[in-house]
């Protein structure tokens, strides 16, 4: 006995009303409708550097709102809605495009750290790395000189990092030991926004001084007075 046929068709959800609310500099929502409640995924394209990333929905709704977040200032953005059908099928949108705020805050710098260490050899020199954090993607640069000073100028600079970053690491090759520095710490994000940390001071350590190299001077110590009588 053979079974009555039964034909069906399989719809996929209908997206209405796609739009992006809120938005700023580095963050906006996306919101959008279904007639079916639904998950869905958003490939979301940065249309200055081409790089995307794909965001999925957890939950099946009617009404979508999708918080972006991480995104570059005064950049424009590329947003596909992708459904899927109770089959498996998926449908693409067309692409929703939207352009982030301009950025005008500067970035804040925090946690800032030395670490210094000696390199011996005939005239020793002290490696020291600097590092620190900002709230958002920044260059780095230290600025430095030798000695204390009152004056905003500073002598040296390192070259500034090409690559923004939250977290930023810099050495500082050739200080001279037991020698102190004054230096502060500069960031630039993408939209220009310079923010530059207060005067530091670091202190260089000196070279430890061996048992054989405390011999050689307590010797010179004890008998010193003799080279003065031309002996």
């Amino acid at each position: 006995m053979r079974s009555k046929r039964y034909q069906f068709t399989t719809s996929l959800p209908e997206v209405s009303d796609i739009g992006a609310e809120n938005v700023g500099a580095r963050n906006a929502e996306f919101v959008y409708l279904t007639d079916s409640a639904t998950q869905s995924i958003i490939e979301l394209t940065n249309l200055a550097t081409g790089e995307t990333i794909v965001i999925e929905e957890d939950n099946d709704a009617l009404e979508h709102r999708i918080s972006l977040e991480d995104l570059d200032p005064n950049t424009e953005y590329s947003a596909v809605i992708l459904v899927r059908g109770a089959d498996g099928s998926v449908a693409r949108s067309l692409a929703y495009i939207f352009e982030t705020a301009s950025d005008s805050e500067a970035p804040v710098i925090s946690n800032i750290e030395t670490r210094s260490a000696i390199v011996e050899g005939q005239q020793d020199i002290v490696q020291t790395i600097v590092t620190w954090t900002t709230n958002e993607p920044a260059t780095g640069q230290v600025q430095y000189n030798e000695g204390i000073s009152e004056s905003e100028e500073y002598g040296f600079a390192t070259d500034e990092t090409p690559d923004p970053t939250t977290r930023h690491v810099i050495v500082l090759p050739e200080l001279q030991p037991s020698t102190v520095y004054q230096y502060r710490v500069r960031s630039v994000d993408r939209g220009d926004n310079e923010t530059t940390s207060e005067s530091r001071i670091l202190l260089t350590p000196q070279r430890r001084v061996s048992a054989f190299d405390l011999i050689i001077r307590n010797l010179e110590d004890t008998f010193g007075w003799a080279r003065n009588l031309g002996l």
